[in-house]
């Protein structure tokens, strides 16, 4: 009899044991998608507030430019890819129809500004320096007077730097960012003081 109940107890032990194993496996074995789509936070929810001054610069320009912006309106804008490694920027204080027919004696501008990448890199949020040829990433920017010519971010040795044009953020409808441009030597025609400051964003 002592030896029934004691089979009978091994047995019932095993069945348990199985039984909480199959049980604890089926458990294990359920698989859950803990995988989260990331949401893209839009930081581009700014205006532009670029500002601008040209004061005697006269390097290949027609006339005087005298020029104070304290926020430039871009009335357009037009962004385009060259390449994911070659992107432009143009953004104007004037529209095609005030183009065509100039009713004031306001200058029309032009802003542009190109990005470049280089070495496998691609044009992404980052902080590029001015022509920094020696970096993966840098961008060139100038100012186009309509009817006088170009203004350049010209420099010489024993200058600081022009700054530089960040990317806050780059998607496929808009881009972004923070213009930190700078030269100033008042003496030489050449150079001026120049300056381009403040945020953008445009859509692309």
């Amino acid at each position: 009899m002592k030896k029934v109940l004691f089979y009978s107890a091994i047995i019932a032990l095993a069945i348990f044991t199985a039984c909480g194993d199959k049980k604890e496996d089926k458990k294990g074995g359920e698989t859950k998608d803990t995988t989260k789509t990331e949401e893209v936070v839009d930081l581009c929810t700014y205006e532009n507030a670029i500002t601008m001054v040209v004061k005697g610069y006269k390097y290949q320009m027609k006339g005087d430019v005298n020029i104070e912006i304290a926020k430039f309106e871009a009335k357009q804008s037009i962004v385009t890819t060259l390449n994911d490694s070659t992107i432009e920027v143009k953004m104007s204080n004037y529209t095609q129809e005030e183009l065509v027919n100039k009713q004031n004696d306001a200058e029309q501008i032009d802003i542009l500004v190109t990005f470049r990448a280089k070495n496998g890199k691609k044009i992404e949020a980052g902080v590029y320096k001015y022509n920094d040829y020696q970096s993966d990433i840098y961008a060139s920017a100038n100012i186009i007077v309509i009817g006088k010519g170009t203004v350049w971010f010209n420099w010489v040795m024993g200058m600081p730097e022009q700054g530089t044009i960040t990317i806050e953020q780059i998607t496929d409808e808009k881009i972004c960012g923070n213009f930190n441009l700078n030269v100033d030597d008042p003496k030489s025609d050449q150079i001026g003081t120049v300056r381009l400051n403040g945020k953008f964003s445009v859509a692309r």
